[in-house]
Parts: structure tokens; sequence; C-alpha cells
């Protein structure tokens, strides 16, 4: 119903800038999060969104990396 685990266990321990958009480009959500050894896995609510098709996107030291998210 709109929660999900985002596991960032390949990246690097240190600050990572994580974003969802959605379909239009716009940023429905943008939050800094520190990636410390097993801390890895971040809880994500976007009840709020309607249904359809996000991005998640992940900067870290530069690297972009980016996959699709589905909401029913």
């Amino acid at each position: 119903e709109g929660q999900f685990m985002l596991d960032l266990s390949g990246f690097a321990d240190g600050k990572a800038s994580i974003r969802i958009i959605d379909a239009g480009g716009s940023i429905i959500l943008q939050q800094e999060e520190v990636l410390v050894g097993g801390r890895k896995v971040i809880p994500f609510n976007i009840r709020q969104a309607t249904g359809g098709y996000y991005l998640v996107e992940v900067l870290q030291n530069g690297k972009r990396t980016t996959v699709r998210l589905i909401k029913n």
C-alpha cells in the first residue's frame, strides 16, 4: 500500500541522495541518507502518490543509479 524497502547493500558507506520521481518528471520525495555498515535498507512510504510508474534515483559520490518502481 505504498510502502517499500530500498536495499542499498551494494553501495559504499557514506552519504547518498535518494529521489523518487513521477512519470512527469516531478520529484515526489527527496531525502539524504547516511549509509553505514548494516544500515543500508531504507523504508519509504509513498501512499499519497497515485498508481503508476516512478523512478527511484540514488546519487552517491557522483554516480547515479536509477531503478523503475511500479505502484498499483
